[in-house]
């Protein structure tokens, strides 16, 4: 699990990254940290907001690797998420927590 969250950071930290040597950004706006939780469309708007410009074949090639990168992340997200809710029925069912537990996972 440790290796997972690690290599969810460095994919994080590597769009990132591209993202701030492509076009010099001193910081990403925070829609831009979150790149994974976006759709293209919405990459791309939030690019444009930083007055970036792509010609069709930039897109293009941001668009392959935009997906690439997101289906990546979302995955080892999702593998992180349902150990994690694993880990949680574990310790429910070994302290005997039921009601507890409903009433703060519907929080």
């Amino acid at each position: 699990m440790l290796s997972t969250t690690q290599n969810l950071q460095q994919t994080f930290q590597k769009f990132q990254r591209a993202l701030e040597r492509e076009f010099a950004f001193d910081s990403l706006p925070k829609k831009l940290q979150d790149w994974y939780l976006l759709t293209y469309g919405e990459f791309i708007k939030e690019l444009e907001k930083k007055k970036v410009k792509l010609s069709l074949s930039q897109k293009g090639e941001w668009e392959d690797y935009f997906l690439q990168e997101s289906k990546k992340a979302l995955a080892l997200k999702y593998t992180i998420d349902t150990a994690d809710k694993e880990i949680d029925q574990m310790v429910y069912a070994l302290y005997g927590l039921t009601e507890e537990i409903e009433i703060v996972e519907n929080s």
